[in-house]
């Protein structure tokens, strides 16, 4: 993929290696491909989410040894992430900037004349709207290389793909207005059930049209590329049935009045559907994940029975200090299966590392103390983990050393995984 003569949207799926591609071409234009073998670009800058920055600034190192040299503004407090910006404009050494999306929105007017001719925006998804202020931003640098880098670059909205298109090669498909009256408007109007057969071919011929514009700068293959190189991937979809404890207080549940009212349409809110739904949720997770820190049960779930069967396993763990009691996971489904597989992997001796992903904070809680229970060591990335903190993890997980430990990871609920 080369950058002579234009901008391009590199969108290959994951895992395919779009970070050292980028890398490889910023190398590369900052030190050849210019008139009479001068470089095509006297600077670079880089932007991306907060929780990359430091990730690139590794990849540079590690691909480059050094040679390089790079400001990855990690720092907090303005009068500091000023001084980065000031000290990489004024640099001669200093060819690359790498910034999240809101720091250089704060301070891109400090770096607008710093002779930046390549930009590079990592999770390009991201730049959604054309009037976003961090759009506008990147769009009035006057770099005319422009490299966008996502795994999930195209959306089913126009209006994001006229940005995205608009930001990687600025005024292609003209102004929005233009755009939506030559591109989106027949395309959008050869959808609708009620379009006729004339529409539905102009539909047809405006995207064939969009489609041919599009593949002169965007890049885009699957992880098909690496199949016959990589052990085959097995993904397995299990259905993990409650325990009795579960079944039980499932079953109390949904005769409760707040259970019932949702059933038979007797609420209004959405958040108490919602509310409702989350409470089950977490019950098939754990039954702990119905009460509080103080035991008090949820609401519908709290009567003399219910308590009374928390009780007895509270029974158990009497005069045991709270740090060392038990997470009790054969009181659950998901956790007692994932309890198997780990005792499993541990005695295989493979030293297989395994990553397990949660929706829930609190799961993550009675994960960790599980493993800890266990003496199995684990590394821990959540929402919570201070961003500067983030890299240090991944990077020591990796480690060859490390072969024999866990992590477990929070994430949005689409990455979701099994617990």
């Amino acid at each position: 993929m080369s950058l002579h003569g234009g901008s391009r949207f590199l969108a290959d799926d994951m895992g395919l290696g779009k970070t050292l591609q980028s890398v490889t071409i910023i190398w590369t234009l900052l030190k050849q491909g210019g008139p009479g073998g001068k470089p095509a670009c006297r600077k670079c800058l880089v932007v991306c989410p907060a929780s990359l920055v430091k990730n690139w600034a590794a990849e540079f190192d590690k691909w480059l040894h050094g040679e390089c040299k790079h400001i990855a503004v990690s720092v907090a407090g303005q009068a500091q992430v000023s001084g980065c910006f000031s000290a990489f404009k004024h640099s001669h050494e200093v060819k690359v900037l790498i910034a999240s999306y809101e720091t250089f929105r704060g301070h891109a007017s400090q770096v607008a004349e710093a002779g930046i001719d390549l930009v590079v925006c990592d999770e390009a998804h991201k730049l959604k709207n054309d009037d976003a202020a961090t759009t506008r931003c990147i769009s009035a640098l006057p770099a005319k290389r422009r490299l966008l880098i996502s795994g999930t670059p195209i959306q089913n909205n126009l209006e994001e793909f006229y940005t995205l298109a608009s930001v990687a090669n600025p005024g292609i498909f003209g102004d929005f207005n233009g755009f939506r009256r030559k591109y989106a408007a027949p395309i959008l109007k050869g959808r609708e059930p009620t379009a006729t057969a004339e529409e539905r071919l102009r539909a047809e011929e405006t995207l064939a049209s969009v489609s041919e514009m599009t593949e002169q700068f965007i890049l885009r293959r699957t992880n098909k590329l690496n199949a016959k190189y990589l052990p085959a991937k097995q993904l397995y979809n299990v259905f993990v049935l409650p325990t009795a404890f579960q079944r039980r207080l499932y079953h109390k549940f949904l005769r409760s009045t707040e259970a019932r009212n949702v059933l038979e349409g007797n609420v209004t809110l959405n958040r108490t559907v919602l509310c409702t739904i989350k409470k089950l949720m977490s019950l098939v997770n754990h039954p702990f994940l119905v009460r509080s820190a103080t035991q008090r049960l949820d609401k519908g779930f709290d009567d003399e029975e219910t308590r009374a069967m928390f009780a007895q396993v509270d029974e158990l763990d009497r005069g045991v200090r709270t740090q060392q009691k038990s997470v009790h996971q054969e009181l659950s489904g998901k956790l007692s299966l994932l309890h198997a597989l780990l005792v499993n992997i541990k005695a295989s001796g493979s030293g297989d590392r395994v990553v397990v992903i949660s929706n829930w904070v609190q799961t993550l809680d009675l994960i960790e103390k599980m493993c800890e229970h266990n003496k199995w060591p684990v590394h821990r990335l959540d929402g919570k983990a201070a961003i500067g903190k983030r890299m240090k993890l991944v990077t020591d997980f990796n480690r060859p050393d490390h072969r024999e430990r866990h992590s477990y990871s929070c994430c949005p609920p689409r990455l979701a995984g099994a617990a």
